[in-house]
């Protein structure tokens, strides 16, 4: 339970606790160019529960769980259209405050009792597809202690025309769980977007 309070506390998010459902992810205010939908699996991971926020349009947040009991967290919610109303370089003064926005609540996650200690350790900008499905993203590699064990912290921020997707899985590190969360990251937004093959 308290690895389940972390992972939501660290993306701001409230517990999950509705049904799994493949039902469309809530659109912003304006329209995006792509229409997303909830994968039930994503490579070798199977979505367990999905929590929609009350507000229209203000996002869904899903958790998805692997081999060897690895859980990743995602969140999909309004994100700048990339177009008229924010353009890249409009969006990319957002992420970069967005991820400003992020580290700062690290202090605030120790005081809280979330994690003993968080640091970033590596931080790369992520080149997009020339398929479109994202335009902007930021990978950041945390080291953090959680019940007094050294683990390592997995946060992706992808931008989509109109919406923001934000993944994290915090694990114990090990080759095979960096491969299964590695794989599951790739296939992710193609499946959102309705673009990708789900596994069989």
């Amino acid at each position: 339970m308290k690895a389940a309070i972390i992972c939501c506390a660290l993306l701001t998010l409230s517990a999950c606790a509705k049904a799994p459902s493949s039902a469309a992810v809530p659109a912003p205010a304006s329209s995006p160019v792509v229409a997303l939908t909830v994968p039930e699996r994503v490579a070798a991971f199977k979505m367990m529960k999905r929590h929609d926020y009350d507000d229209a349009g203000s996002g869904v947040q899903l958790r998805y769980e692997g081999p060897d009991s690895l859980i990743a967290d995602v969140f999909v919610y309004p994100g700048p259209d990339l177009a008229s109303e924010c353009p890249l370089s409009c969006a990319e003064a957002r992420m970069a405050a967005e991820l400003a926005g992020f580290e700062s609540s690290f202090p605030e996650m120790i005081r809280r009792g979330f994690v003993q200690s968080a640091s970033v350790t590596a931080r790369d900008s992520l080149v997009p597809p020339s398929t479109g499905l994202w335009q902007l993203g930021h990978h950041l590699t945390l080291a953090v202690t959680r019940d007094s064990l050294a683990q390592r912290s997995e946060f992706y921020l992808y931008y989509l025309p109109g919406y923001r997707v934000k993944v994290r899985a915090t694990f114990t590190e090990a080759e095979s769980r960096l491969r299964d969360i590695r794989a599951f990251v790739a296939a992710l937004v193609p499946l959102l977007a309705g673009r990708g093959v789900p596994p069989t």
